[in-house]
């Protein structure tokens, strides 16, 4: 009967979009059936994340800039320095289930089955652009080959690295956005602008590899564009709708960082983080996803390495883009190895990548398009059902065998260790560092003398302080981080303060004071910049909304 409701275009999309849902809670159920979480990698870091922004939802406080629930009730500002609203999925997820084991991992199968869609999606338009067919089997198994890859499911499953994910979730739509201005139709910019406006506000550090390596592609292949004048003014117009739409992250986070000097994400040796010859070949063959193994399990897995052995050795059975996309694939393969000569740039710019693997996300990419060409060039269709029956049941097989085999370190129970607190405190004053553990167990000093601030309440973007009254004014040094703009404010008066030597917040108190509370003030720059931000966002919406109908 729902057949003869839609139309048969619609009615497919339909079954497809059931498919891709119910593959990704197969994926996803061993995950699911667990009664906590491992601590990953990063799982503390975005629990932390997570657990502040439902707080706020609570209060309906969506925006934040200082985080007062989790990081150990310090105001770290996480929120100004990493974008948070693409975790409001997550915490929405768990405002409506109390569980945040429950939510998150469901979170998690919502994110695969949005990869799944991106991916599809992605390949159905470049399969318009440059094969010109509307090929489903080739969408198919891209989507299935891209979403199951190595990578993307160990930062899934056991890195939890939530940014990174939600950047590869949406980067196909990108690739192929950027591809339309470029050289197919740059009437379709609408992809381009929404996938790079998702990207920034997911993963700052992915939007600047993506920007770099977009920059060399476009000067790489400038001399291949044709009508030049409408796609670089395209390309322009586009560039600017982006920085419009991010000005919400990028002002607050300039302007913060010019006015305190913070801490950077630690940047280690980028010779010594590049994947070996055993990560990428032997822990790849095994879908090893081990944190323990050699660069920290991080590896190719075995689908793309067979995309890569595949490509390789049926090289000359590829189509033209086939074979291109192999190249590419192989280039960042190199890349991301321990063959390219990174030594020479430990002490450049460039150790801001942290980690050479991190260009996977284009190695996965590529070879996932380079699978599906070959796979679809065979023309098979038992071999490809048999291939992706074989990703699914690996995939599904390295799940079970994470889930059933590691130690669980964060059982429901005792959540609070791994939501209130942090392995990495990234983003905190660096004037801070030296006092930073006394600050988390909440020491500050009254008088010059120690004191534990234990009996406080966290509110959005602040916090209130119980402090002993005393019968005459009191100097107080508290364990709140201070970037500016804090506002502070006791007997319904407010007190002058200023950065104490921990770079915290320090100021007097009048006499027989019981309590006294702290308050983010919003500036003005930032009020601006959400409104043109917002405003930009609303307005591409409505041309893209525009445009379909008049498609």
């Amino acid at each position: 009967m729902l057949s003869k409701l839609l139309k048969k275009g619609e009615y497919q999309r339909l079954k497809l979009y059931l498919f891709y849902l119910l593959l990704s809670f197969l994926i996803m159920l061993p995950l699911l059936t667990v009664p906590g979480f491992f601590g990953g990698w990063d799982q503390s870091f975005h629990l932390n994340r997570i657990t502040d922004l439902t707080t706020n939802l609570r209060h309906l406080h969506p925006i934040s800039f200082i985080n007062t629930t989790g990081f150990s009730q310090i105001g770290l500002a996480v929120n100004t320095f990493y974008p948070y609203l693409t975790l409001l999925p997550f915490a929405l997820l768990h405002l409506l289930i109390p569980s945040l084991t429950l939510s998150v991992n469901l979170g998690l199968t919502l994110l695969l089955f949005a990869s799944f869609v991106c991916a599809h999606t992605a390949m159905t338009r470049f399969s318009q652009l440059v094969y010109h067919d509307n090929s489903l089997r080739r969408s198919v198994i891209f989507a299935v080959t891209y979403s199951l890859s190595g990578y993307f499911i160990f930062n899934l499953l056991v890195r939890f690295d939530l940014g990174e994910c939600l950047v590869m979730m949406i980067l196909p739509i990108f690739a192929v956005g950027l591809y339309d201005i470029l050289f197919g139709e740059w009437q379709h910019w609408h992809w381009f602008v929404f996938s790079t406006t998702i990207i920034a506000y997911s993963h700052v550090l992915s939007t600047v590899v993506i920007a770099f390596t977009t920059v060399i592609f476009i000067l790489g292949t400038s001399y291949m564009i044709n009508q030049r004048r409408q796609r670089w003014l395209t390309l322009l117009k586009s560039s600017m709708l982006i920085l419009i739409n991010t000005l919400f992250l990028l002002v607050p986070l300039a302007t913060t960082a010019a006015k305190v000097n913070v801490t950077a994400p630690k940047l280690g040796s980028l010779s010594k983080q590049a994947m070996t010859t055993f990560s990428a070949i032997v822990l790849s063959a095994g879908n090893i996803i081990d944190p323990r193994e050699a660069t920290h399990g991080v590896n190719l897995g075995i689908i793309i390495l067979a995309a890569l052995l595949i490509g390789t050795f049926g090289f000359k059975y590829l189509s033209k883009t086939g074979k291109i996309m192999y190249l590419c694939g192989i280039i960042f393969f190199f890349l991301c190895t321990a063959l390219f000569p990174w030594q020479l740039f430990d002490h450049t710019s460039l150790r801001i990548l942290q980690h050479p693997w991190r260009l996977l996300i284009f190695v996965n990419l590529f070879m996932s398009g380079c699978l599906s060409d070959w796979l679809v060039q065979l023309n098979k269709r038992n071999w490809q059902l048999i291939c992706l029956a074989l990703m699914i049941i690996v995939t599904f097989s390295t799940g079970l065998i994470y889930a059933t085999h590691t130690k669980l370190g964060y059982p429901d129970k005792q959540l609070k260790n791994l939501t209130m607190q942090t392995k990495y405190m990234d983003y905190e004053p660096v004037k801070s560092q030296p006092y930073l553990k006394r600050i988390e167990k909440h020491e500050g000093y009254i008088n010059g003398q120690k004191y534990y601030f234990n009996n406080r309440r966290s509110l959005p973007d602040g916090m209130i302080y119980r402090i002993p009254v005393a019968s005459h004014e009191q100097k107080i040094d508290v364990p709140f981080l201070d970037y500016g703009n804090l506002v502070v404010s006791a007997q319904n008066i407010k007190l002058s303060s200023h950065r104490s030597k921990r770079g915290t917040l320090s100021f007097s108190v009048p006499a027989d004071t019981d309590s006294v509370a702290i308050h983010y003030q919003v500036p003005i720059s930032f009020k601006i910049a959400a409104l043109l931000s917002f405003s930009g966002i609303l307005v591409f919406f409505c041309i893209w909304f525009k445009f379909i109908l008049k498609s």
